[in-house]
């Protein structure tokens, strides 16, 4: 007999890296890590896009937070993805790969390519009023250097390239992947290929991989809430220095690189330990199934409200904070929820998931009209 809290682990969520578990037992603390770490980008993008339209705050705040964020927000969602993968995924031969590699195209190019260009073309529309302005040449170079926030889901398509192959090569032997990995980061922190999918793989592997070998990890922190403690003092610690200029560049990467994996340990602990108490917050629960969308629409929509407020004469910092990140969290679920009620709409965020739904839909039509 399957117990209510049973039932609740099998919960199904599409999050950010567009995977959909299907049938499998799914670990509920992926999705409010996953959610955590979305509303840190939120924030993120929104604090930069203020500072950029010179909407005044506290400037040491500005850089402390916006630091702090950028130190771990995309490792963690590196790993959590990485994670998934090892969990979910097994490519046992050639053609396998290829099928692989085929649903992943479909599943991160198609919201890539219809977000990344839909963002442009408004951009573009609204260059007058934009902090950063954008042209047909970002179009133009998708394939090759992308923007942000997209960036995201065309670096994790090569890194899902990628990793099966060095997997494969290195007979799936964790210790030599994660020496090679970490090797090439280092690398990327010192040399510059000039080739924006190299430079990115160089640095954000690792990350993924990380999240892979955690899969069968059985370690637990001892103490979470003492090294939260840590963590934060260690990564103001590393804010100051940053700030004042008291290592060089190439020694603040190999600092911040130390940070990320441990901010990523201790949020993959805090969400472990606590995802519970965060199953009973509906709004928590709302956002966590609606981490794809957000993270593809919030730029967009935080943008317009800006300029809807500067309009109007509105130059209040927390008035466009609070306002900015509603609407950047909740404009992108709202239309995700209106796609999800259209016959073909949702195909442009979870392709494959909507055309197994239509066929499901038209085979059970089928079988019906055959009874009948």
């Amino acid at each position: 007999m399957i117990t209510k809290m049973e039932n609740k682990e099998k919960k199904i969520f599409v999050t950010i890296d567009n995977v959909n578990i299907g049938n499998h037992e799914r670990e509920i603390w992926i999705d409010y890590t996953k959610m955590f770490a979305c509303i840190l980008v939120v924030i993120g993008h929104l604090l930069q896009g203020l500072d950029r339209a010179n909407i005044q705050w506290n400037e040491n705040l500005y850089y402390y937070i916006n630091t702090f964020i950028y130190i771990f927000h995309m490792p963690l969602f590196m790993c959590l993805s990485g994670y998934l993968y090892g969990k979910y995924t097994k490519i046992k031969n050639c053609n396998e790969y290829v099928k692989f590699i085929k649903k992943k195209a479909i599943n991160l190019g198609l919201p890539y390519v219809v977000f990344y260009v839909t963002y442009v073309l408004i951009n573009m529309f609204f260059s007058n009023q934009v902090n950063s302005q954008k042209g047909i040449d970002d179009i133009l170079n998708i394939a090759t250097n992308p923007i942000a926030p997209f960036w995201y889901l065309y670096e994790l398509f090569f890194i899902f390239l990628l990793i099966p192959i060095i997997q494969k090569i290195l007979k799936e032997n964790h210790r030599k992947i994660l020496l090679l990995l970490v090797f090439a980061h280092v690398l990327g922190i010192f040399f510059n290929t000039h080739i924006y999918v190299i430079n990115q793989f160089m640095i954000y592997a690792i990350y993924f991989y990380i999240g892979v070998i955690l899969v069968n990890s059985k370690k637990e922190m001892k103490n979470t809430k003492m090294n939260i403690l840590i963590f934060v003092l260690l990564a103001l610690i590393y804010c100051y220095i940053k700030k004042n200029n008291l290592l060089n560049t190439h020694l603040l990467r190999i600092v911040n690189f130390v940070l990320a994996i441990y901010g990523i340990i201790v949020s993959i602990e805090i969400f472990k330990k606590y995802y519970k108490k965060f199953e009973k917050i509906k709004i928590c629960n709302t956002i966590a199934k609606y981490t794809f969308p957000i993270y593809l629409m919030h730029t967009t929509f935080s943008a317009g409200i800006r300029i809807a407020l500067l309009k109007i004469g509105i130059n209040n910092f927390y008035i466009h904070f609070i306002l900015g990140f509603i609407i950047g969290v909740f404009v992108p679920m709202i239309i995700a929820k209106i796609l999800a009620k259209t016959k073909y709409g949702n195909i442009i965020l979870y392709p494959l998931k909507t055309i197994d739904k239509r066929r499901e839909y038209k085979t059970k039509n089928e079988n019906c009209n055959d009874r009948s």
